[in-house]
């Protein structure tokens, strides 16, 4: 590709910088009008790796700017998206997309693209990067996530044409208040939008404000809306019957809506719902309960209860009554002891689970014990009980008795800096000596064991789990980075097995 930035030829000569923003991420004085092309390229290198220019000169743009570290694949969106690691990386993708001749741009640039600005302090005035671009008709996936902009803002981006094509908008965490998404949401800009992510963004009132209307986002399919304080009054303004899409996934983590969540599971719009998210919203039994009977949630296949009031008589009405088959549950920092985990293990409801998190609740040796003779009819994949009282002699039994052929991952780990009463797990070398001899769990592939009780013998024990299950990865943290422990096991990376010590 020829050698075209900023309007200027890198081939000899003399470059003007056609703009002060160039000067300035440049680190050229502000009254300099022209610069060498050494000097160019020496300042390219110091901002951006001293093989940049190289790079862009003999490479595919978009594999040279992840060999230059300014630029990554986000696998989740399957296309290459733009992440700023250095704080000149704005102006200069601004660069590419403004001054590659016509023909580079469509040889050398996605299709589709994203850019990704997340916590870079991002202003409503930076908004003009994208303004003066026309070129970001491929962008598909824009990052603005705690930044630093406001209603204003909102109402700028809510009006430029660049962004009509755009599926994936996250702006959560600014303040950019109820105002600011009543604008985002009437937008006919931004009407192609799946992906919706406004955590934290100063939502409340919003029943005696207007409400929220989503007619406009017809292909909306993932909403969040956590951590914006929302209380029962506002739920039903905001999920009416006409005014949200064919929404798959829906987060309404920590927020105040404990007696509203009767109306979510009643509301005909979020029939499709097979994602919900309801931690820390001060749930507690009897709502739950209701919740179920309530539901209409036909499609939920993943349901997030984690740190609520719950206790666990409210299983029982969720594997009795729930209208749906889910495959992941998450009720972790709650009040489930023994008597919720024979639930779980004798009511066929459950037995669809592919993924099961009770952490930090009061599970102990017997509750463990109970889940060891649960049926997963397609097989758990993930179990997670984090620090929920269990010692050698509730692992020992779930170790001989269980049997799970496609668990994949077990975390039985400890969080030190988090007070959870007595709840702390106390697996040794008794326990880690069960599952080498297990026979129960031949496709163990990540194993997480931090802060429980790893002396020396129980270290030697927990290696060989590691090679004879073929782990990829084990964690091993006892407080402290342990160096000698590091050195011992640095072998194990060669065999494919990463481990944090």
């Amino acid at each position: 590709m020829s050698e075209k930035y900023d309007g200027i030829e890198l081939g000899g000569g003399v470059i003007e910088l056609a703009s002060e923003d160039m000067e300035a991420i440049l680190g050229f004085d502000e009254n300099a009008v022209n610069v060498s092309c050494d000097e160019f390229r020496a300042k390219i290198a110091e901002l951006f790796g001293k093989d940049a220019i190289e790079n862009m000169e003999e490479d595919n743009l978009v594999l040279a700017l992840i060999r230059m570290g300014v630029m990554d694949l986000d696998e989740k969106h399957g296309m290459p998206v733009f992440i700023l690691k250095r704080g000149a990386l704005n102006e200069f993708v601004r660069v590419i997309l403004n001054h590659l001749s016509e023909e580079e741009f469509e040889s050398f640039f996605p299709e589709e693209f994203g850019i990704d600005l997340s916590r870079k302090a991002v202003t409503d005035e930076d908004l003009r990067f994208f303004e003066q671009s026309e070129r970001l008709r491929g962008l598909k996936h824009l990052n603005l996530s705690f930044c630093k902009l406001t209603e204003n803002g909102v109402l700028k981006l809510s009006k430029m044409q660049c962004f009509s094509g755009l599926k994936s908008l996250n702006l959560s965490g600014n303040n950019i208040g109820l105002k600011g998404v009543q604008n985002l949401l009437s937008s006919p800009v931004l009407q192609n939008l799946e992906e919706l992510f406004l955590s934290n963004c100063g939502l409340h009132n919003v029943y005696s404000e207007g409400g929220l209307n989503f007619q406009n986002l017809r292909d909306l399919r993932s909403l969040d809306l956590s951590d914006n304080d929302l209380g029962d009054c506002d739920i039903p303004t905001i999920f009416s019957l006409n005014t949200v899409g064919s929404i798959k996934t829906l987060n309404l983590r920590g927020n105040k809506i404990s007696k509203s969540v009767v109306f979510l599971a009643k509301c005909p719009a979020l029939q499709g719902v097979e994602q919900m998210n309801l931690s820390e919203n001060d749930l507690d039994t009897d709502s739950v309960i209701t919740f179920v009977r309530s539901g209409n949630l036909v499609a939920l296949k993943s349901l997030d209860l984690s740190s609520n009031r719950i206790l666990s008589r409210a299983l029982s009405e969720l594997g009795l009554h729930f209208k749906s088959q889910l495959e992941e549950l998450k009720i972790a920092d709650n009040q489930i002891d023994s008597m919720g985990c024979m639930i779980i293990a004798s009511l066929p409801a459950f037995w669809d689970l592919k993924s099961l998190d009770l952490s930090f609740n009061p599970v102990r040796n017997e509750g463990l014990e109970y889940l060891s003779y649960a049926k997963f009819r397609d097989g758990l994949n993930s179990l997670c009980i984090k620090q929920s009282g269990i010692s050698d002699l509730g692992f020992v039994a779930f170790c001989e008795n269980g049997n799970f052929p496609s668990l994949e991952n077990l975390n039985v780990s400890n969080r030190a800096d988090l007070n959870k009463g007595n709840y702390m797990n106390r697996i040794g070398k008794n326990g880690f000596r069960a599952l080498l001899d297990a026979e129960g769990f031949p496709k163990l592939e990540s194993l997480d064991v931090s802060e429980n009780l790893i002396d020396e013998k129980a270290l030697e024990i927990l290696e060989l789990v590691a090679l004879r299950y073929g782990l990829k990865y084990i964690g091993l943290r006892a407080g402290q980075p342990d160096i000698e422990t590091y050195n011992k096991l640095k072998y194990l990376i060669e065999k494919g097995c990463s481990f944090d010590c």
